[in-house]
């Protein structure tokens, strides 16, 4: 009981909760759509599918610092509540945003991981949209996919919601841009969702949910065709209407 009482979540202290809104939406998100789209030239694909989506665990490939605020941004005005390892809390300035972002803090000791998923299942299953990676850690600009850890997956089958995958990938400069900008820019890329099998038993569930998300991310990032919204949007409707 003593470690369950330690291991809170940020979100949920009283006075950041009261903090946050402001911070999130009036300082944060303006600055950050400023830099992602100025800068980046971010490109968000198939941003409709996720207005169908009520519920679900957030995944995507880690290959940017800025890559949690780029799926902030797609999923805006509805904010993402990310994971975040233990060790980033104790950053000065980092540990801070983090806490003020919401973040959740995933411990080292098997009690604080296990007080972790039991606390993430309960916000996934009530609606909050969770922002987990997948691999891990971060490679900067990575084009390909790192083995995933089954925990994302884990909690999308307690909460019994779907994963939805998204993807960030490098784009070609165009323009007279490309004779003087060495980065490419980005695109954010969103997936239809993948849903439990819980005709499966439970190892069994999350481990194909984990193989089928994998290859659909290892797909979205090697298409650079655009995807017909329209089409992807009653693809999804129809999941939403089978799961219910």
């Amino acid at each position: 009981m003593r470690n369950n009482r330690k291991h809170k979540f940020y979100c949920d202290r009283p006075l950041l909760s009261i903090l946050r809104f402001p911070f999130y939406y009036f300082v944060a998100m303006p600055i950050l759509a400023l830099i992602n789209f100025g800068y980046f030239r971010l490109r968000i694909e198939n941003r409709k599918l996720l207005k169908i989506m009520k519920k679900g665990v957030i995944v995507c490939n880690h290959m940017h610092y800025l890559d949690c605020t780029m799926i902030d941004l797609a999923t805006f005005p509805r904010q993402v509540i990310f994971v975040s390892q233990k060790r980033n809390f104790k950053i000065p300035i980092a540990g801070l945003i983090l806490r003020l972002g919401g973040c959740l803090e995933l411990g080292d000791s098997f009690q604080e991981i296990r007080t972790f998923l039991a606390n993430a299942v309960i916000k996934a299953r009530n609606g909050i949209l969770l922002g987990i990676y997948p691999e891990g850690n971060l490679i900067l600009h990575n084009k390909t996919l790192q083995p995933f850890k089954k925990g994302a997956f884990f909690v999308a089958y307690e909460a019994q919601v779907p994963v939805i995958p998204m993807v960030i990938k490098h784009r070609e400069v165009n323009g007279f841009r490309r004779f003087y900008r060495k980065k490419p820019y980005l695109t954010l890329k969103v997936g239809l969702p993948i849903h439990p099998n819980l005709a499966l038993p439970k190892g069994e569930a999350i481990k194909s949910m984990c193989d089928r998300t994998y290859s659909a991310m290892m797909e979205m990032m090697g298409d650079e065709v655009w995807m017909d919204p329209s089409s992807s949007i009653q693809s999804a409707e129809v999941e939403v209407q089978n799961e219910s």
